[in-house]
């Protein structure tokens, strides 16, 4: 069991930055633009992705910077994929087969499928203040229905502390 500074320790920027909290991540394209689910008005699209990119702005530089600018690319892929109707449609279509769960639990359903060279990776974790294996950048698969958290660090891909130099002004 994790002490409670440990977990205090841990740096989430789903959360602390959008509100995203641990049990809704990975997030899918419309938790992470703040909009319900299935939303369809352009407009409203639009301007969430914009809302959310500018509320990153701010972390853009210093210790986190290279974090800051994932959540932002990831932002981009969900607002492409959301103003795309035919993409839309597929998306949407893979996260209604996703979301439908055991309501006792709320949680979403996970079937584990057949081996197949085209299954998707296993949910990886947020990165945290704590040492961890490195990971791959993340991935901006939209035929996934969430975003891949993997590689959400402040750091280099191999896992390494930021250059000192980043967090400096």
């Amino acid at each position: 069991m994790e002490s409670k500074r440990n977990m205090a320790d841990r740096f989430d920027p789903y959360k602390l930055w959008l509100g995203i909290h641990p049990d809704e991540q990975p997030p899918n394209y419309y938790r992470l633009l703040g909009i319900r689910l299935y939303e369809s008005d352009g407009e409203i699209i639009e301007s969430a992705a914009s809302r959310q990119r500018a509320s990153l702005k701010q972390h853009t530089s210093g210790r986190y910077a290279k974090t800051a600018e994932k959540l932002r690319e990831q932002m981009a892929a969900a607002r492409a994929c959301l103003l795309s109707p035919d993409r839309k449609d597929a998306y949407d279509e893979k996260l209604k087969k996703r979301l439908q769960g055991d309501s006792s639990t709320g949680k979403p359903a996970v079937k584990k499928p057949a081996p197949k060279a085209s299954s998707p990776p296993p949910r990886p974790e947020i990165e945290t203040s704590s040492p961890k294996p490195a990971a791959s950048p993340f991935d901006f698969d939209t035929d996934s229905s969430s975003v891949s958290s993997r590689g959400l660090k402040s750091g280099s891909k191999s896992g390494a502390k930021p250059d000192s130099s980043e967090g400096r002004r």
